[in-house]
């Protein structure tokens, strides 16, 4: 896709206002210099193939889009003290033909960030080939930009070409002679490129014949940065006559290239037909969050965490309906061992609480999802007596 002249200038014209080093608390990635190491997957917090974080306490993230050939497309760029540092692209999934929530490619535009060899933005093409002899410059009319290619893309000022310029458009990619190109031309930015592999979900490595995939849900739920999967799911050999649906939840967390399924439920939520049961997950900050909405007999919320290989109950809410009315509401963290109780009376059609007590609970061992059966039916109860 051909970059946008404009659009590099005006984060050449950042990058260059930065101007100063910025310096970072210490960490395994820092070198001896203060400077953060540039890997062959990214800088420390932005790695490529992760999700694409919110900001942080030291960084500000801000979505932009720029138009490529008629198109947009996102691109995120990332301040420190109101200068950007990096700015990346969400990667490609080729096979949904949509931006996906990971991050695609890095280019950094700080001289806080070097590479291995000592190489950071800001340095000369002299000073390079000091590093790196036999480095050579490219150049293509496609992107309309100059690099070095090493181990990573060093972006250079398009200044510092001196040549002439009808031999850079003979064809799409040729080598500049070196004295063709200043040797203080210096490096605007260093790119950090690979590649993030969609492997479709197998589902029928998980989900058994008969049953229909209905939603994909994605997210890091295990901390290693990288998309972990759910599944709902749709048992389409039951009889219509005695449910209204069976749904199923399969979590999956990925392994390199591979999924390993963690929990398996194919009859997670069994309505019978006169209930409009819904299931819906979410995954948000590490945490699982299951909603099961039984329509006039009310809803319940699960929010599990992923400890110890096993996923745990931390949460429950529920609201508790006859014939659509308000009747309970009830709210336990299973952290804290507190349990909120709310009881409702109809005064003009409308509920109103008529009390509400706070009690403490006696919780051994946090619930686990792989040993939870029906939500339908499910109670949490046999798992905590109150004080």
């Amino acid at each position: 896709m051909k970059t946008s002249h404009l659009f590099i200038l005006t984060l050449v014209t950042a990058a260059i206002l930065a101007g100063c080093k910025t310096s970072g608390t210490s960490s395994e990635s820092e070198t001896e210099n203060g400077k953060l190491l540039i890997t062959a997957y990214g800088v420390e917090g932005f790695v490529i193939g992760q999700k694409i974080p919110t900001n942080t306490k030291t960084h500000t993230i801000r979505k932009t889009f720029r138009t490529i050939e008629g198109t947009q497309e996102p691109y995120y760029n990332v301040y420190e003290n109101g200068h950007i540092v990096l700015s990346f692209m969400p990667a490609y999934n080729y096979a949904k033909k949509r931006f996906s929530d990971t991050i695609g490619d890095l280019t950094i535009w700080s001289d806080k960030y070097v590479t291995s060899d000592g190489i950071s933005v800001g340095m000369t093409v002299g000073e390079v080939r000091e590093i790196l002899p036999d480095a050579a410059i490219a150049f293509s009319y496609v992107s309309d930009r100059f690099w070095i290619s090493a181990e990573f893309q060093l972006n250079l000022d398009p200044d510092g070409f001196i040549g002439q310029q009808e031999y850079l458009y003979r064809r799409d990619l040729v080598t500049v002679r070196p004295a063709d190109f200043r040797e203080d031309a210096p490096i605007l930015s260093i790119r950090v490129y690979g590649t993030v592999e969609f492997d479709d979900i197998p589902y029928d490595d998980f989900v058994l014949s008969g049953y229909a995939v209905t939603e994909e849900i994605l997210g890091d739920l295990n901390g290693d940065g990288v998309n972990d999967a759910v599944l709902i799911t749709r048992d389409e050999r039951r009889d219509a006559s005695r449910h209204s649906g069976i749904s199923g939840l399969f979590v999956l967390l990925r392994k390199g290239k591979t999924y390993e399924l963690a929990v398996a439920k194919p009859r997670i939520v069994e309505c019978p037909a006169n209930a409009a049961c819904t299931l819906s997950t979410e995954i948000k900050d590490g945490k699982l969050y299951i909603l099961c909405d039984f329509g006039e007999y009310g809803s319940r919320k699960y929010t599990f965490r992923y400890h110890d290989n096993r996923f745990e109950l931390i949460g429950f809410d529920a609201d508790y309906r006859f014939s659509g009315q308000l009747e309970e509401e009830v709210s336990i963290n299973f952290l804290t061992k507190r349990k909120q109780i709310k009881l409702y009376e109809q005064a003009n059609n409308r509920p109103r609480m008529k009390e509400e007590r706070w009690v403490d609970i006696l919780v051994e061992t946090l619930p686990n999802l792989a040993d939870m059966e029906d939500f339908y039916a499910y109670g949490v109860g046999r798992y905590y007596t109150e004080k």
